[in-house]
């Protein structure tokens, strides 16, 4: 296995361990049955809680925003057949590979994404990406948006 596959699966076993845990911080202990309707919950949750793009970036190692990227990506996976984790880490201007999260930048492609079997990260979805988006009020264009962790169940 090499060492990025090694660094995802671990950090799958970590999240999966973890999250009692992270339910029990949540204070919404029924609400995570890994159902689509679950992720408006989560989705509400974030929004609460951060107030901006920034605040996330610089709590992305942190338990709540672990466990959130985990479950909305680990909810897709569940909801549609074929759909898998990956990671193949990069990092701008560098040849240098980064640990998974470690990337000060304020990039999600050092996260995990999701991708249907068979295709690459560039057709990947990455969760930390659309946690992140819940936030975020306009576009590159400064078009008011308001994006949904439900976006990552489209096709």
């Amino acid at each position: 296995m090499s060492e990025p596959m090694e660094q995802l699966e671990g950090w799958l076993d970590e999240r999966a361990t973890a999250f009692g845990e992270w339910v029990g911080e949540t204070g919404a202990p029924g609400a995570w049955d890994f159902s689509p309707p679950s992720l408006d919950t989560l989705e509400e949750l974030v929004r609460k809680r951060f107030a901006g793009e920034e605040q996330i970036l610089a709590e992305r190692g942190s338990a709540f925003i672990q466990g959130a990227v985990w479950y909305a990506g680990e909810t897709v996976r569940r909801a549609r057949a074929g759909v898998m984790w990956g990671f193949d880490p990069w990092e701008p201007g560098t040849d240098e590979l980064p640990e998974l999260f470690a990337s000060e930048l304020g990039v999600v492609t050092d996260s995990p994404y999701l991708v249907r079997s068979g295709q690459g990260s560039d057709k990947g979805r990455y969760p930390l990406g659309a946690v992140i988006s819940l936030v975020c009020t306009t576009d590159e264009g400064d078009h008011p948006v308001r994006t949904h962790l439900r976006d990552l169940l489209d096709d």
